[in-house]
């Protein structure tokens, strides 16, 4: 059952079709893609991982992403602009500036996400994930464009899909292209404690989800093989359900990566094959792998049968441990070999940073880095040959390095 479609986006009382203002990629290369740079020797033992400030110039960043074959950092902040970050220094000129149509005031409010298209330096194509003036969650296309300053016209933006958000919380908004050349976004439950509205039992929602659309074309369309295509039991667009606000998605070597932020108790790392469609990770019947308690005042813990549903593979209580996790990636760089496979991912509160292997089923190798602990890590991301960043609310950006001995 499909059931959101797309539009028109409407800017005041100007209302602009995208299918007039571009008609193709710009004659002009979408990236400059001749940058190749050497890997820092694997030599001596791997000691410790330590973090390399690249810039503290950011105002509240929520995502990072690269352009093919180009040394540049793009940092996505939370307010609504998009900068670049090269040899340490912030752009004057944004890639783009949304403010005017962001809504940021809320923690979990802002623009979230941007993604370019695997073929990006073909087709210019861009996407973002936003919250609009209305509270709503927007996903659209836009188009990037020029080599020396990008820039990302607002004018070029199609609607992919719009998500009604009933509260300012737990919107996600993380999105990854999968092998499949299909697209994965992540959905919050959105609000507020304990899901009340009880979106993540319920598929036929949008909310508390995994989605995966074909974007080839737009309007989107429906992959084939999403579980609950032609039925009645859930929405054509979901591929997986019960999440209540997973921050990051990550597929690796045939595995969908789901970090999910818990309530009060839990938090929780899912992970599942890319091609078993349809898992239920139990939110809000489950919070973490316990039964939800949603009164922890009358200290009674109703039943449930977590067997029922798909369990975490990893996760930590929030005593003493933390409160909302960050995911990132697994590692797949040059510089760092000791760590090829492992998944990076921290905690937003106590600021440290883990790395674990998952293999066959089962989580190996886990290990906090003490030389990495930052408060309020918001984000992870990769460049264009595998090396990893991470950046914090305050602004500041870091390059994962190897301490060698």
């Amino acid at each position: 059952m499909k059931i959101i479609g797309v539009g028109l986006i409407v800017f005041g009382a100007m209302i602009v079709s995208s299918y007039l203002l571009v008609s193709g990629p710009p004659s002009d290369p979408c990236v400059d893609s001749t940058f190749t740079p050497e890997p820092d020797p694997a030599t001596g033992e791997l000691i410790d991982l330590e973090a390399r400030l690249i810039t503290d110039d950011l105002v509240q960043p929520s995502d990072m992403f690269v352009l093919p074959g180009s040394p540049r950092l793009f940092a996505v902040e939370k307010p609504g602009r998009i900068v670049i970050v090269e040899d340490g220094v912030v752009g004057d000129t944004p890639v783009i500036d949304m403010r005017s149509i962001v809504e940021s005031d809320e923690n979990e409010q802002g623009l979230l996400t941007a993604l370019p298209h695997p073929d990006v330096a073909s087709n210019c194509l861009i996407y973002l994930f936003y919250t609009d003036l209305a509270g709503d969650s927007q996903l659209v296309q836009a188009r990037i464009s020029g080599t020396a300053q990008p820039v990302i016209d607002i004018r070029s933006f199609r609607t992919v899909i719009t998500i009604p958000q009933p509260h300012v919380w737990h919107q996600s908004g993380s999105m990854i292209f999968g092998p499949d050349g299909y697209l994965w976004v992540t959905v919050g439950d959105g609000g507020n404690i304990g899901d009340p509205r009880g979106h993540g039992q319920n598929p036929n929602t949008l909310l508390a989800t995994v989605i995966r659309l074909d974007v080839s074309d737009l309007p989107y369309r429906i992959p084939p093989d999403n579980p609950f295509v032609d039925s009645e039991e859930g929405a054509d667009e979901v591929w997986a359900y019960g999440l209540r606000n997973p921050w990051r998605i990550w597929i690796d070597d045939g595995n969908v990566y789901i970090p999910d932020v818990g309530q009060f108790q839990y938090e929780e790392i899912d992970i599942v094959p890319i091609d078993e469609p349809g898992h239920n990770f139990g939110w809000s019947v489950l919070e973490g792998f316990d039964c939800y308690d949603r009164d922890e005042e009358d200290g009674v813990v109703p039943d449930c049968d977590p067997t029922e549903f798909t369990l975490p593979v990893h996760g930590y209580i929030h005593e003493n441990t933390g409160c909302a996790i960050v995911g990132g990636p697994v590692y797949r760089g040059r510089d760092i070999p000791e760590l090829d496979g492992h998944y990076f991912y921290a905690d937003y509160c106590r600021g440290w940073v883990r790395t674990m292997r998952y293999t066959d089923g089962e989580v190996t190798e886990d290990r906090e880095w003490d030389a990495l602990d930052m408060t309020l890590v918001t984000t992870f991301a990769v460049d264009w040959v595998g090396e990893i960043y991470y950046a914090n609310l305050d602004g500041n950006l870091w390059k994962i390095v190897p301490v060698r001995g």
